[in-house]
């Protein structure tokens, strides 16, 4: 808990409930499961259905997609060593390229909880792209896992495998 890290919000969508047991109780965490209602709205929906599961005290949240693997603990342990001043998001970058989780603000989730989903706007790339320059920290990590997209079943067999 170096960096704070004592909780998440893991968040589903219709099949909820055929999931919700393989993540209640996991050691040292404390787990909420939020469900997101709209699925048909898609990811931004999620990130909304997160954000109203957060405690009130958080200064800010991760953001993993699922099928995104969860980097090593360095890679988080920079992103919140960047979020510092007025930076509302910190991105991970692989050669490169960036990647999840992203580092979100607190006062960027409260905006992003505000816009409807079903609009053009509701997608959190283009809200990150809406942000100054000076308001992301893009920073390089030696983790690969940030960029990788598994999509399939096939895809998490060949990462498991390593």
């Amino acid at each position: 808990e170096k960096n704070g890290l004592t909780h998440a919000v893991v968040v589903f969508g219709a099949q909820h409930a055929l999931h919700r047991r393989s993540i209640e109780g996991q050691d040292g965490l404390d787990v909420k499961i939020a469900v997101n209602p709209d699925v048909e709205a898609g990811p931004f929906a999620s990130l909304q259905a997160g954000i109203k599961a957060l405690q009130s005290e958080h200064k800010g949240a991760f953001v993993l997609p699922v099928d995104v693997p969860c980097p090593a603990r360095e890679a988080m342990d920079l992103l919140c060593a960047a979020m510092t001043g007025k930076v509302q998001a910190c991105i991970p970058e692989y050669q490169g390229k960036g990647g999840h989780p992203v580092l979100l603000a607190s006062s960027f989730l409260e905006s992003a909880a505000n816009i409807s989903p079903h609009a053009p706007e509701g997608r959190l790339d283009l809200q990150l792209r809406k942000l100054a320059a000076s308001k992301i920290a893009r920073i390089p990590v030696n983790d690969g896992q940030v960029v990788m997209d598994l999509n399939t079943p096939e895809d998490w067999k060949r990462y498991a495998a390593v």
